[in-house]
């Protein structure tokens, strides 16, 4: 699902499917990178997301990372639960450095957001939850 797709807005409120979708497009967008691709993805996603310095920092953070240490890698949603304070994602994450051997780990990522007064979803924040073993 794009984020910017037209849908009905009832009650001031996204529908728990919808913010659900939202969530796997904005995961799959970041985390299913390689170093050709980061800085285009991150574009695409300061476009629909809100000038915050910790979502600054994030996107700084995961440039330096995927071009820095040459990964690629991919995200595989799982398990997905919209809460009070935003959106909570968690998958299996794929990387790889250079020609190394595949890399798993289940990662939980918060996503945070805020609705503009036309109804426009904005990322403000992703932050990692935690690594579950």
């Amino acid at each position: 699902m794009e984020p910017d797709r037209k849908m009905t807005v009832s009650s001031k409120n996204y529908h728990e499917t919808y913010l659900k979708e939202w969530a796997i497009y904005v995961t799959k967008l970041l985390f299913t990178t390689s170093p050709n691709e980061v800085e285009r993805q991150i574009a695409d996603m300061k476009v629909a997301s809100s000038n915050t310095e910790s979502l600054n920092k994030f996107f700084h953070d995961h440039l330096q990372f995927v071009k820095g240490s040459n990964v690629s890698s991919v995200f595989f949603p799982k398990k997905i639960e919209v809460i009070k304070d935003g959106v909570l994602i968690s998958g299996t994450l794929r990387y790889w450095f250079s020609d190394s051997k595949h890399i798993a780990v289940d990662k939980t990522y918060l996503l945070t957001y805020k609705q503009t007064p036309n109804y426009l979803l904005l990322l403000t924040g992703v932050k990692e939850n935690g690594i579950k073993k």
